[in-house]
């Protein structure tokens, strides 16, 4: 038995005990406000030194934890410095009691002291919050709290998407980022890893290499996606957004074709299914299709990205948006796509699968003028709400799979006259309907899956 490890895994147990006497001090505080009785400065002295000394407990089981590989970054230089602050701040109020207690309660010595436990409170409630970070990844305190409390992060601006945009940027980093660099980047870089950059990806964690170029089932990113959703290692955590079956492909994809960083998408053959995940190249005549008739709304496209929308330039300078519901196509349904409206003239490519929206969304997406790229994989969408459609005099790709949508749809098809590819699988369109899209639009790219 390694008896130093036991101890540091201690921590998460001794860490409660200074918390609650510290809150148990405030209440005796308020009810012994006015007493310089003896025995009740006995037990405010009491209390103030089981507080130093459990905190002094979990600052050395703290410690001890550090030097495991479960947690690096600054997140943790943050939590065991404001760790080892509160440690010297309780010892400092054991200190005061003690004097007060000698003085009898001596009004100057109790005053020092309960502003030394104000700040002893602000401390350990900021190393709380840190550890808590570490733990449940950033914003996990503040996350449901009031709006001013809440963590607020600007979405990266994504780099312009063309034919030599590389694999990784344009399908692979998007959904490592939306999953799994908030536990693993400078900040909390859980189990050693950082993700936030290939150089870092490759150089892997504590528990190894991320994963192996070629040898999917040897991958360990690939064998912690694939754990049961209630397995301690099952990577996301169970709590937080989960990618869906089209992301866990591509990232298998890329890892079965060799991971390159380097693999440009006009030198790739990507399966359509995982083209679908990303916006189209940014070449050809979209600039001169976009003609926004308002100013873009910064302030509602900052609301958007604090309730975890992915909202961003496609190209710097423009204010052409790309807009996707990745992270919460759980909750997401007809209502949250009506804040879309006063962006409607400025989206360009609109990423809604696996949303609980249904046909009522469609006359919102109807009004977005420019929209060149509609993803409504596995949405309940029907013929009806394709029929509202018909006016989108841009549209060039539109993703139907995993929908209600039958050949009754094709009138409203055939009136989409820039459509260059539908994507069709897993939906109610027959062979035969199939058939005669074809022959009337021979152009048109149909995919029925991989």
């Amino acid at each position: 038995m390694d008896f130093v490890s036991f101890l540091g895994r201690l921590h998460p147990v001794v860490l409660h005990l200074p918390i609650g006497a510290l809150f148990a001090i405030v209440v005796a505080e308020f009810w012994l406000r006015r007493s310089t009785a003896r025995k009740d400065q006995s037990l405010l002295f009491s209390l103030y030194l089981f507080a130093a000394l459990t905190a002094l407990t979990s600052v050395a089981t703290g410690l001890i934890l550090s030097e495991e590989d479960a947690y690096g970054g600054s997140t943790l230089d943050l939590h065991e410095k404001l760790g080892i602050a509160t440690g010297v701040a309780t010892i400092i109020l054991a200190l005061l009691a003690l004097v007060a207690f000698r003085a009898s309660g001596s009004g100057l010595w109790t005053k020092a002291r309960q502003l030394g436990l104000a700040c002893s409170l602000v401390l350990i409630t900021l190393t709380g919050h840190f550890g808590a970070e570490m733990t449940h990844g950033k914003g996990f305190l503040t996350e449901f709290g009031p709006a001013f409390l809440q963590e607020k992060e600007e979405a990266p601006e994504p780099v312009e998407i063309t034919k030599d945009t590389t694999v990784f940027d344009a399908a692979i980093y998007p959904v490592l980022q939306t999953y799994c660099v908030y536990c693993h980047d400078a900040d909390v870089t859980k189990g050693k890893l950082r993700m936030d950059s290939p150089e870092l990806m490759l150089a892997g964690g504590s528990s190894g290499p991320l994963y192996i170029a070629g040898d999917i089932e040897n991958s360990l990113m690939h064998q912690r996606i694939h754990l049961p959703l209630d397995d301690e290692e099952h990577m996301p955590p169970a709590k937080k957004p989960q990618p869906s079956e089209e992301e866990i492909a591509a990232l298998v994809w890329w890892i079965e074709s060799g991971a390159s960083f380097e693999l440009k998408l006009a030198d790739a053959t990507v399966p359509e299914s995982i083209r679908a995940l990303m916006p189209a190249t940014t070449e050809g005549s979209a600039e001169d299709a976009f003609v926004p008739v308002a100013e873009l709304d910064l302030q509602v496209v900052q609301e958007l990205r604090d309730q975890l929308l992915t909202v961003q330039r496609i190209q710097q300078g423009e204010d052409r948006l790309w807009i996707k519901f990745s992270a919460v196509a759980p909750t997401a349904g007809d209502d949250f796509v009506e804040e879309l409206l006063p962006l409607s003239n400025f989206v360009v490519w609109l990423d809604l699968a696996r949303t609980q929206i249904t046909d009522a969304s469609m006359s919102t997406v109807a009004k977005m003028a420019n929209l060149e790229e509609l993803n409504l994989n596995a949405c309940g969408i029907t013929d009806a709400g394709i029929k509202q459609l018909e006016g989108l005099s841009h549209l060039k790709k539109l993703n139907l799979s995993g929908t209600m949508v039958s050949e009754a749809a094709l009138p409203t098809l055939l009136k989409l006259e820039a459509l260059e590819a539908i994507y069709l699988f897993r939906t109610q369109w027959t062979p035969e309907g199939v058939e005669v899209l074809r022959r009337i639009k021979p152009d048109v790219k149909i995919v029925l899956g991989e």
